[in-house]
């Protein structure tokens, strides 16, 4: 028995409750990719996103026949007519990694350097994470997978160094300057314990560089951060006993 599509294709039939379920989820997934760019994610932490794609990964399984989940052909049609036929292959991953290249490049392009992971915009600090774990699989680092399609495209588009080893040096200076910056406009340093994302990260790196410094941990610490700290009249920065730089 044929139930009513609401609205979808016309000429797609729907033969029951669940497949008419699966179709709109479809829908919320095509929406999602449209207006961000890449497919929803199953460890995303907003839990509709998450839903979404938790739903996605159990239908490319179940295409897969991996699951008794079953699978519609519906929504293969459904999504080569909304102009995502590799929705639900098997390479999604490369393809979902690709779609975070093009917006690191499209950042690159903009603002002259890469996305940082300390960024107070959060599009922008997601975009440094996943620079900074894309960079560590090529490494051999960590249980990921670097494609050699996402190398390909960055020499494409002129930056062959996209994923080549860390300059930590340079890095930490760029964070040290949001530190400062961070001073600057509220008279204190950045805490470990706010309330705000990007200020508590601030705060972490800052508190693992005063210990750095001691030579307590494993963490490197750079002369030249504390030059910078220096000249921007915070010489106490660094301090693990650090005074009050306020005047």
């Amino acid at each position: 028995m044929e139930v009513k599509n609401n609205g979808l294709d016309r000429n797609v039939k729907i033969h029951s409750d669940k497949e008419l379920d699966a179709l709109n989820t479809c829908k919320e997934v095509i929406q999602y990719h449209k207006k961000i760019g890449r497919y929803p994610s199953q460890i995303d932490k907003l839990q509709s996103v998450k839903q979404l794609g938790q739903w996605l990964n159990s239908r490319r399984a179940s295409k897969k026949g991996k699951t008794q989940t079953k699978f519609y052909p519906s929504l293969q049609k459904l999504v080569e007519e909304s102009g995502l036929p590799d929705m639900f292959c098997d390479n999604y991953r490369e393809l979902n990694a690709l779609d975070m290249c093009k917006e690191v490049i499209k950042y690159y392009k903009e603002n002259g350097k890469y996305p940082s992971g300390v960024d107070s915009n959060q599009n922008t600090k997601n975009l440094g994470n996943w620079l900074y774990a894309i960079r560590g699989y090529k490494q051999g680092k960590g249980n990921g997978i670097f494609y050699q399609s996402l190398q390909k495209l960055a020499d494409e588009a002129g930056l062959s160094d996209m994923f080549d080893n860390v300059d930590f040096e340079s890095t930490y200076i760029e964070i040290c300057k949001e530190a400062i910056k961070y001073y600057k406009e509220n008279n204190k340093y950045p805490s470990q314990i706010d309330k705000l994302q990007s200020v508590k990260q601030l705060g972490q790196w800052l508190n693992k560089m005063r210990i750095s410094k001691k030579g307590c941990r494993g963490y490197k610490f750079y002369p030249s951060l504390q030059k910078l700290a220096e000249k921007a009249g915070l010489p106490n920065m660094f301090n693990t006993n650090w005074k009050d730089d306020r005047k």
